[in-house]
């Protein structure tokens, strides 16, 4: 496996929803009516009041401990934190780990560049299911490799399985690695074990590697314990990558990590490249701050009590989003198993409104509401929006009774 260089000759990215429909001016007007508008596009926690104070002190415990005042590699904390990261995989995930197997990254964004700087070369691949955040993110960049994300397709009358024989039909001799957004943002789908070994299977035949974006892994209902892809892969390799921003409700600290599985030892080349990558100049390890180096170290090693506290009070709020949005004539969701999103479905799409952005655009200037298209995640994605579950229950009563006034005057 090699790498490309980095062309950087202007930026692209999906289309900028609330720019293009002029949302600041909207809101604005709203206001001036004395009216509110409700923004349900972004999923930073800490905008809706989820926080975690013990990890807050933690982080002045650290500062007045003098860690700030040093570059990250003339400190011990870089070995100490991959030692607290192989502890939580281990104890939280279900991950053999060892600490030579992880690199700290400045979280999933910052994953997501170094491993697309060791992997791709122009005319590549990236193989995802879809519907997912990839194509919204990280993919939007992709032309800057001249490489391209391609989609897989999912079932959403099955809860969103992944359709493993439609992916298996994707695979090309340009495709690099089979991306995986687990538990998957917008949906929150939790695929079934069956479907995860035939996707590791499917990538083992073709020598793919496998990359699980696990953001989400601890952020599951109903008593559903979620763990890791690479738990489920004696043989094909799998690079896991993870964060503070979510579970441990930290997302400013710009803290994550890498995690190599590799039981076969098949990663070497590969393996080599990303940890020279980064560990380059201005890059991966390098941009964190040993301030934030030994705060991680302590908080990956828990308590975990604020966390699981938090997906408690989201568990109630998924329940509220579920049984709501399936109130509504003309909205239909699939019950979301995890993450902090729920994923509806637009029934007159394509009969009273051509597409989900004509829909989204009217429902804000008509009801003040905001909630992110769903073709940014991928070609199924269209038809469909991303709800947060984050608010309190009042504020999600709120815009889904808008979301119904509008839904019963269009009708």
């Amino acid at each position: 496996m090699t790498k490309a260089a980095l062309r950087l000759h202007g930026t692209s990215s999906e289309p900028d929803f609330l720019r293009h429909i002029g949302f600041e001016h909207i809101k604005e007007k709203f206001c001036k009516s004395g009216r509110k508008v409700y923004a349900l596009h972004g999923a930073d926690v800490l905008e809706w009041g989820h926080s975690n104070d013990a990890l807050t002190q933690m982080l002045g415990e650290v500062s007045s401990e003098g860690w700030g005042g040093h570059y990250s590699e003339t400190t011990d904390l870089i070995v100490q934190l991959k030692q607290s990261i192989a502890f939580f995989e281990r104890a939280m995930r279900g991950i053999e780990c060892s600490p030579e197997d992880i690199i700290p990254v400045p979280g999933v964004a910052g994953a997501w560049n170094i491993l697309h700087y060791t992997l791709l070369d122009p005319g590549d691949e990236m193989l995802c299911i879809q519907p997912a955040h990839y194509f919204w993110g990280p993919a939007s960049y992709l032309h800057h490799y001249s490489a391209k994300a391609v989609g897989a397709l999912t079932n959403e009358s099955e809860a969103w399985e992944p359709d493993t024989e439609d992916l298996r039909s994707k695979i090309s001799t340009k495709t690099k690695a089979i991306v995986i957004v687990y538990p998957n943002n917008p949906t929150g789908a939790v695929y079934s074990n069956g479907a995860l070994r035939r996707i590791l299977d499917i990538a083992g035949e073709h020598d793919l590697l496998v990359i699980a974006d696990e953001i989400y892994g601890l952020v599951s209902y109903d008593g559903l314990e979620v763990k890791s892809v690479a738990a489920k892969s004696p043989e094909t390799p799998v690079v896991t990558m993870y964060s503070m921003s979510k579970f441990f409700m930290k997302p400013g600290w710009r803290l994550g990590f890498i995690h190599m599985c590799d039981p076969r030892g098949k990663l070497g080349e590969f393996r080599r490249v990303l940890e020279t990558v980064a560990s380059t100049y201005g890059y991966g390890i390098k941009a964190l701050s040993t301030v934030m180096l030994a705060a991680g170290a302590k908080a990956f090693r828990g308590p975990y009590d604020a966390s699981r506290e938090f997906v408690k009070r989201l568990e109630a709020r998924r329940d509220f989003t579920f049984k709501r949005l399936n109130e509504i004539e003309g909205i239909r969701c699939t019950k979301p198993k995890a993450s902090l999103y729920a994923f509806p479905r637009i029934e007159a799409v394509g009969k009273g409104w051509d597409s989900e952005e004509q829909f989204l655009t009217e429902l804000l200037n008509e009801e003040g509401v905001v909630f992110s298209p769903g073709s940014l995640f991928g070609p199924q994605g269209a038809g469909h929006f991303r709800t947060l579950i984050l608010p309190e229950i009042e504020v999600l009563e709120e815009v889904y009774s808008r979301l119904e006034r509008f839904m019963e005057k269009h009708s």
